[in-house]
C-alpha cells in the first residue's frame, strides 16, 4: 500500500499508480484530494490496482457522492437481471 495523502494531481498519480502497480502493491490511498470524486473515478477506471480514499469520512452525507452512481448502477443492473425484483431503498436523511 502507498498513501499519498492528497497531495498529487491526477496525472502524477496515474503515473505512480502505474508503477506501483508493476511492484505488485494492493492499493493506491488517497492519491488525490478527497473531493476529487471525478478523478478517482477515471483512476478506477485507468488502474488494475485498487484506488482507496477517503479514510476520512464518517457519514453517510460525507460518502453519499460517492454511493449515488454506484446505487444507480446497481439498481438498473437488478432491474435488468430480475424481471420483478424487490427493490430496497435507502434513505440518507
Amino acid at each position: 500500500m502507498l498513501d499519498g495523502n492528497q497531495r498529487l494531481t491526477e496525472p502524477q498519480a496515474l503515473q505512480i499508480a502505474a508503477a506501483i502497480e508493476r511492484l505488485g502493491f494492493a492499493w493506491f490511498e488517497e492519491s488525490i484530494p478527497q473531493n476529487d470524486i471525478a478523478g478517482y473515478t477515471r483512476l478506477n477506471a485507468a488502474l488494475a490496482i485498487r484506488v482507496a480514499g477517503d479514510e476520512q469520512w464518517s457519514t453517510g452525507q460525507q460518502l453519499r457522492p460517492y454511493l449515488e452512481p454506484l446505487m444507480i448502477m446497481a439498481n438498473a443492473h437488478l432491474v435488468a437481471a430480475l424481471p420483478h425484483p424487490h427493490v430496497f431503498e435507502l434513505c440518507m436523511i
